[in-house]
């Protein structure tokens, strides 16, 4: 099964050699392949860039979209156990300035997709008391 949403390298001539060989129509003179296509209206496919996530119709956006759908209306209990439990009492062992820390640089990354914090969260603490679980629930987010 090949991947959707995937980019992948091709050099020039490879590219080239490959729509010469496919063949869209013939108009009783000659076989109008891609390679005649493309050239033809080659102009209509110049991009200015690439960017992750631009709203600029000119520029390829590369942004692959959330695996996850906003829900109109979200069951706070549900995630209280991560927040609170997991987040504040074990993350930011119950120091409320740690915590708000750790809260705005989530919503940092959830309002300004694509762009750098400019800082790192370091953890250390006992084995097993969470710390891949709470890494690993941004990451599967974000």
């Amino acid at each position: 099964q090949q991947d959707t949403n995937v980019i992948r390298y091709k050099t020039k001539t490879n590219t080239y050699e490959q729509m010469h060989i496919i063949r869209l129509w013939d108009d009783g003179k000659k076989h109008i392949t891609v390679q005649d296509f493309f050239e033809k209206y080659s102009g209509q496919y110049v991009v200015e860039g690439v960017r992750f996530n631009s709203d600029n119709p000119n520029v390829f956006n590369v942004f692959q979209r959330y695996t996850y759908e906003k829900l109109e209306l979200v069951d706070e209990s549900k995630i209280d156990m991560f927040i609170n439990d997991l987040t504040y009492e074990t993350i930011a062992v119950g120091d409320r300035e740690v915590f708000e820390c750790i809260l705005n640089q989530i919503a940092f990354i959830a309002q300004y997709t694509g762009q750098k914090t400019r800082t790192a969260f370091i953890l250390q603490r006992l084995q097993r008391i969470g710390k891949n679980r709470f890494t690993d629930v941004i990451a599967e987010v974000f």
